[in-house]
């Protein structure tokens, strides 16, 4: 099993990002998609964000995609990244199914509502190898950076 250790290097690319605002259903909040994906020209930003990303990972964490017959394509957000990582250019049309996937569940009165970030990133380290990943982030607390 590759471990996952994200270096913060100028080998690592920020590639696309998309940004929607996921609200809790049972609250009534809205969902807001993007029309268009994040413009990464700036370069302070693009580092922001990447140290944001990679920065906080200690350890390998592992999240298995599941389905209870065993199809994994039925798993939406499974279904979503394949389509992702055989068309990174498609990552928009792709991140808004994760976002609306989230959404529809997201009726606990607990969840909160906040800003998903779906991020392409090349060249991020897994064991010795430099390989491309997908970045499935929620933000529910507003921070400064």
């Amino acid at each position: 099993m590759p471990i996952f250790r994200p270096m913060m290097n100028e080998d690592v690319i920020l590639q696309s990002m998309a940004l929607h605002y996921v609200g809790n259903k049972s609250h009534e909040e809205p969902l807001l998609l993007a029309h268009d994906l994040v413009s990464l020209e700036d370069e302070v930003l693009k580092k922001v964000l990447l140290s944001y990303f990679l920065d906080h990972f200690d350890g390998p964490e592992w999240y298995n995609f599941s389905f209870t017959n065993g199809q994994l394509m039925h798993n939406a957000i499974y279904a979503a990244s394949s389509a992702i990582f055989d068309e990174p250019g498609a990552l928009l049309t792709h991140s808004l199914d994760i976002a609306r996937h989230l959404y529809s569940n997201s009726a606990h009165p607990n969840i909160k509502s906040g800003e998903l970030l779906v991020a392409y990133l090349k060249n991020v380290q897994v064991d010795d190898e430099l390989t491309d990943c997908l970045g499935i982030f929620k933000l529910e607390q507003k921070r400064p950076f």
